[in-house]
Order: structure tokens, then C-alpha cells, then sequence
């Protein structure tokens, strides 16, 4: 991993996108993760935020599905 991966990980990380709450931004954020994946070998300590992002974005998943098929099965 370069420096500049190295930083560009780091800003992304310390600048608290992760909380916006615009779909494309999210998706570029774990896109990012992803990618990068390596960054969060040598950096353990952002490692909590982005599990803590993966599993807010995993819920609002599951309850706008949830919802979906609720008002499915009333109709």
C-alpha cells in the first residue's frame, strides 16, 4: 500500500463520511473499504467504525425489506 492509499484511507476514515446518510456517498465509502482492505491490517483502531457502519447499513436494509413485504402480504 502506498502513502497516498495510506492517506487517503486515513482521511476518509477520521472525516466521518461513514455517517452520511446519502446512498452514494455510503456506497462509495464501502467501496473504498473494500478496496483498501489491506489499510485495515497495519490500522486496527478504525476497524470498529466501519463494522459499526456495515452493521447500521445492514439494518436499515432489513427494515426497509422487512417493511416492503409487510405491506406486500396485507394487500
Amino acid at each position: 500500500m502506498c502513502i497516498c492509499e495510506y492517506c487517503l484511507c486515513a482521511k476518509m476514515l477520521t472525516s466521518q463520511v461513514n455517517r452520511c446518510d446519502h446512498p452514494a456517498v455510503q456506497l462509495q465509502f464501502f467501496e473504498t473499504v473494500v478496496r483498501y482492505e489491506k489499510f485495515f491490517g497495519i490500522e486496527l483502531q478504525f476497524l470498529p467504525d466501519v463494522l459499526v457502519s456495515t452493521i447500521a447499513l445492514l439494518s436499515v436494509v432489513v427494515i426497509v425489506q422487512s417493511s416492503s413485504i409487510r405491506g406486500l402480504t396485507t394487500s
